[in-house]
């Protein structure tokens, strides 16, 4: 099996073990995980992302981090490039849902990646060298 096979078979059985969380058990682990992220007292500007899908929910965290700084990937489909854009809110009309569900600021107020404490990417397996399975 190649490395391509491999992936393609890993991410069907994670995808199967996915569908049977409930809905509560993934409010919960959302939950945890913003909790755990409070406790990091991060004080800089963070970069996450607003879920799609079935993604851990960092939207309670990024509230409270609107005055000091949050970011998320605002992106380019065409170039395939991304860069991080300012939060002011979490909803219309400061956000738009562009595609496949990606939300953005509806603003574009980037953020040099130099400003960037800390970055909370999406991912639902990595390997033991920390490298994302990808969606």
């Amino acid at each position: 099996m190649n490395l391509r096979e491999s992936k393609t078979r890993l991410r069907l059985e994670i995808a199967s073990r996915l569908k049977t969380c409930s809905e509560i058990d993934r409010r919960n682990a959302s939950a945890q995980v913003c909790s755990r992220l409070e406790s990091l007292s991060l004080n800089g500007m963070i970069m996450a992302y607003l879920p799609i899908q079935d993604e851990l929910d960092l939207s309670p965290y990024l509230q409270t981090r609107l005055t000091s700084g949050a970011a998320v990937p605002v992106v380019d489909w065409n170039s395939k490039t991304m860069h991080a854009g300012r939060l002011v809110g979490l909803e219309p009309p400061d956000v738009v849902v562009g595609k496949h569900g990606v939300r953005s600021p509806a603003e574009n107020h980037p953020v040099p990646v130099e400003e960037l404490q800390a970055i909370l990417v999406p991912g639902v397996a990595f390997d033991a060298n920390c490298n994302r399975l990808g969606r």
